[in-house]
């Protein structure tokens, strides 16, 4: 703890531009209060790494309040393999859609596709404000989200952001438990998306509807803006066996929600 305070200050004085701490195992509380220095006018901060850290809920507050109407300076952010999810996640994916600076963004091995509205209990779910300051309740208290059906609010606030944003270039959602109906989700920001030239989706239970969706939505932007994008999609269930069920493709009766946003899709 005492160290990641160190490390804020370092951040917030304006004495670090390229920070990683990486593979450190610092805990959400420590990774947070690190996370906090970002929020100063004096941050030089453009590229951060705290992948591996095991962050949680407090991160993605103090994230969320940095990312917000661009409040930090940073280029580049990776922040996976933690345990990113839930509702915290959806706010922090929130917070990205009015981003006008993120070059690229790594949240692999995380839980943005995973479904929101199920309970989850975390360990540091408890919000005080000895541990975090009140700007930082304050400014993610606008950013709540209204959980949804179908696929995560995560997937549905990534899409309005790649669908706005003028500078990221590469975005890698690998591992994040996003299903078919999330990919239909984010092939709709994909479309009308003119600056990612890198997506990595790898390792997603997407199956042949979700990824025809993408690929569909990639060479749709791709032709309208002139772009070479690398749309990654390895180990998305795309090999099984073309005699398995596939949950998206059913045969027979199907009962149609309107209110899931993928249902408004046609594939």
């Amino acid at each position: 703890r005492a160290g990641a305070d160190q490390l804020g200050l370092l951040i917030s004085g304006g004495k670090v531009q390229h920070l990683s701490v990486s593979g450190n195992r610092m805990g959400d509380e420590a990774v947070a209060r690190l996370s906090q220095g970002l929020m100063s006018e004096k941050s030089e901060v453009s590229h951060l790494d705290i992948s591996a850290n095991e962050a949680g809920e407090l991160t993605c507050k103090a994230l969320a309040a940095a990312l917000a109407a661009d409040k930090s300076n940073l280029l580049s952010l990776d922040i996976s393999w933690n345990t990113l999810r839930g509702h915290s996640a959806a706010n922090l994916a929130k917070s990205l859609v009015d981003n006008t600076r993120l070059t690229s963004l790594n949240i692999a091995w995380n839980g943005f596709g995973g479904m929101e509205g199920h309970s989850e209990t975390h360990e540091n779910a408890a919000f005080s404000e000895d541990r975090m300051p009140s700007f930082v309740e304050d400014e993610t208290k606008r950013v709540e989200h209204t959980p949804g059906r179908g696929a995560s609010a995560s997937l549905k606030h990534i899409s309005d952001w790649i669908t706005k944003s003028k500078t990221l270039t590469f975005l890698d959602l690998s591992h994040n438990r996003i299903s078919s109906e999330g990919s239909v989700v984010l092939a709709a920001g994909l479309e009308k998306c003119a600056c990612v030239h890198t997506l990595k989706i790898d390792g997603n239970p997407l199956y042949r509807a979700g990824a025809r969706s993408l690929w569909l939505a990639s060479a749709v932007s791709s032709d309208l803006f002139r772009l070479r994008r690398l749309l990654s999609l390895s180990e998305c269930g795309l090999s099984r066996d073309m005699d398995a069920f596939e949950p998206t493709e059913p045969a027979g009766k199907y009962a149609l929600d309107l209110r899931l946003v993928y249902a408004h899709t046609i594939l």
